[in-house]
C-alpha cells in the first residue's frame, strides 16, 4: 500500500493486480524528501523492495509504506479513524480466473515464496486450484476493498483489464502526472488460456463474491492442462 498526504491518497494494494507497477509509479509523488534525493542513486523500485524487506524482518513500517503491503481497507480505516475519509482511496482488481493463474505462476517461479515448495509438488494448475480453495489464509479481492458488512469502502476500484486508462483516471483525480512501468512478469495475461471446466467451476464457486461484486464473467475453457 501507499499513503500520501500531498495530495492525500491511499493506494490499497490487492495481491497480483499490478501493485508493484502502481506503487513504483506513485513513488515520485508519495516519497519523502530523503527518498526523492536517494532516487538519484537508488531507483524507487529498489527502495520499495527495501521498505518491504525492512517491514518483514524488523516489523518497521516507514512512509510512504506506513503499513504492511496488503493491508485491507477495513483495517486501514480502523487505524486512521475519521482521517480515513479525508484521503482518496483506490484499488485495482482483476478477473478472478486470471488472478488465480497469476498467483500460481508467481508462486511456482518465485523460490522465496512461502508456498513455493508446496505448490511445486502439486504438479498441475488444477491441483493448485483445488489446494487454493482449501486455504483459510488466502483471501478474495473483495476482502481488501470492503468493510465487515461487505460494503465497498474505497472511493475508486480500477480494473486490471483497463489498467492504463483507469490509472490515468486516478492521476487526473489527484492532479498528478505518473507513468506505469511493468514490474512483475507474472501479471501478464496467460497464453494459452489455462482453464479447464473444472478450474472454472472451482474458482467461480470459491471466489463467487468477487465475480458478483466486480461483475466478471467466467471464461471459455481450454482443455489443455497447464502444469508449469
Amino acid at each position: 500500500m501507499i499513503i500520501c498526504d500531498k495530495p492525500k491518497f491511499l493506494f490499497i494494494h490487492v495481491e497480483k493486480v499490478a501493485g508493484q507497477s502502481i506503487s513504483e509509479a506513485l513513488m515520485p509523488v508519495a516519497a519523502t524528501s530523503l527518498q526523492k534525493l536517494a532516487s538519484r542513486f537508488i531507483p524507487y523500485r529498489r527502495q520499495l523492495q527495501a521498505l518491504t524487506l525492512v517491514a518483514r524482518t524488523l516489523h518497521l513500517h516507514t512512509a510512504p509504506k506506513s503499513y504492511r503491503d496488503h493491508i485491507p481497507a477495513q483495517q486501514l480505516r480502523d487505524i486512521l479513524g475519521g482521517d480515513y475519509s479525508t484521503y482518496f482511496s483506490f484499488a485495482f482488481v482483476r478477473n478472478p480466473w486470471n488472478w488465480v493463474y497469476s498467483q500460481y505462476t508467481y508462486t511456482m517461479h518465485n523460490k522465496r515464496h512461502r508456498n513455493h515448495n508446496s505448490v511445486q509438488k502439486l504438479g498441475s494448475f488444477t491441483a493448485f486450484c483445488e489446494w487454493l480453495t482449501k486455504q483459510t489464509t488466502i483471501y478474495d479481492q473483495s476482502h481488501y476493498v470492503t468493510d465487515n458488512n461487505g460494503k465497498i469502502i474505497v472511493d475508486f476500484i480500477g480494473r486490471y483489464e483497463r489498467l492504463p486508462s483507469d490509472f490515468h483516471s486516478v492521476c487526473d483525480k489527484l492532479g498528478i502526472r505518473a507513468s506505469l512501468p511493468h514490474s512483475n512478469k507474472s501479471d501478464a495475461a496467460p497464453n494459452p488460456w489455462p482453464h479447464s471446466p473444472e478450474t472454472i467451476a472451482l474458482i467461480g464457486s470459491h471466489f463467487k463474491r468477487d465475480v458478483e461484486l466486480f461483475g466478471y464473467e467466467p471464461p471459455e475453457p481450454n482443455d489443455q492442462q497447464i502444469t508449469t
